[in-house]
């Protein structure tokens, strides 16, 4: 297991060529800014790696890629399977990013609709 910032965790990642670490490492850490920036920082951003079909012809090896964000003790998980391990990584991250925003664009229309502060007393004595 690889740790990056002691919030982000890579699970099956060591068996990997260090130049495709490298990329990995560069794309986890981009995703996790924008979460970061977007919402309040994440306790936990883990991938987990798994080669399927592996053989010796390297063009039949397929990756699985499960990735799992939690925010405020709410896991976002997505499962990806895929032949280039980039573009993997990138639509697992891309599924979780996408779950939480929208999870959390639901809240905040939720919050419009039915909002919990009363009235300040200034509106109040205005709608009298």
């Amino acid at each position: 297991m690889i740790e990056l910032g002691g919030n982000i965790k890579l699970v099956g990642f060591n068996e990997l060529e260090p130049a495709k670490l490298i990329v990995v490492k560069k794309m986890v850490g981009n995703y996790a800014r924008k979460i970061h920036d977007k919402v309040s920082p994440f306790e936990e951003l883990s991938l987990h790696l798994k080669e399927v079909h592996s053989t010796e012809n390297i063009k039949n090896k397929r990756y699985e890629i499960k990735g799992k964000l939690v925010i405020n003790t709410n896991p976002y998980n997505a499962e990806i399977l895929d032949y280039n391990l980039f573009f993997a990584i990138d639509k697992v991250l891309a599924a979780i990013t996408d779950k939480q925003f929208s999870n959390m664009h639901k809240h905040q229309q939720y919050a419009r609709l039915n909002p919990e502060q009363p009235e300040q007393p200034e509106q109040q004595q205005k709608a009298l």
